[in-house]
């Protein structure tokens, strides 16, 4: 052990050790605390602003600039960007969410197969420069080569496992999980909102738009919506 100045000490706060100048959010985020000099706690009132969302990303506790997200449950429902949501029904291999812009840097086009029944069984994640197949036992390729996990594919692309689940990230925009109950979320920047085609919507903030066919017909049914999109280059052999 050895001793340190007054001026170095943690602070304890709710039973949990702090170093000086760490600071934690409460669960709602309305109060942020931050430890000082001498053990001294202080707390101020926090309000997340518009746009923003309390929460936990990264490992970190506060208000976060929102994000879109779409997920598939083991059961097939599907719910879009904007919160439209209804069993997927279809079988196939459709695109769920991918940047309209394919000359955008950031372009990126998440695939699944759901050809044996209306659960994902087989998740690619195409980006500019590579690719990433996931199967639902969580076997994972890079560009047609089987690699383990965790995997730094690019400077700004990563896969890696956590607690059952392969999580796929292009630095802060895109972030896809596959569970292995397989439920599948894709979460996007809002900087990319009105700019996403596919199952999942556009990611306009208005749900209303989101029963609307790959060719622009409105429907109201979820499957008819998802089987439009059908990802054509792969092989229908078999349906």
């Amino acid at each position: 052990m050895q001793c340190v100045p007054l001026d170095n000490c943690g602070c304890v706060h709710n039973g949990r050790y702090l170093t000086v100048g760490q600071a934690v959010v409460d669960k709602a985020c309305t109060s942020k605390c931050v430890c000082q000099a001498s053990g001294v706690v202080n707390c101020e009132k926090l309000t997340c602003a518009s746009g923003e969302v309390c929460g936990v990303r990264d490992g970190v506790r506060g208000c976060h600039v929102k994000q879109g997200q779409c997920s598939i449950s083991q059961l097939g429902l599907l719910t879009s960007f904007d919160g439209m949501s209804g069993a997927m029904g279809a079988q196939g291999v459709f695109v769920v969410a991918s940047l309209c812009d394919e000359t955008n840097e950031m372009w990126f086009s998440v695939v699944m197969d759901a050809r044996a029944c209306s659960t994902v069984d087989t998740l690619y994640v195409f980006f500019k420069e590579t690719a990433v197949t996931v199967n639902s036992q969580h076997v994972t390729w890079v560009n047609g080569r089987k690699v383990s996990l965790p995997s730094k594919v690019t400077s700004d692309i990563s896969v890696h496992i956590s607690e059952k689940t392969v999580i796929i990230e292009k630095a802060s925009a895109v972030r896809l999980t596959y569970s292995l109950s397989k439920e599948v979320t894709v979460i996007i920047d809002s900087s990319l909102s009105g700019q996403m085609c596919g199952a999942c919507g556009n990611y306009n903030n208005n749900s209303k738009d989101d029963m609307r066919t790959a060719d622009g017909k409105i429907t109201t049914d979820v499957s008819v919506v998802v089987g439009s999109w059908s990802a054509r280059d792969f092989s229908r052999c078999g349906l």
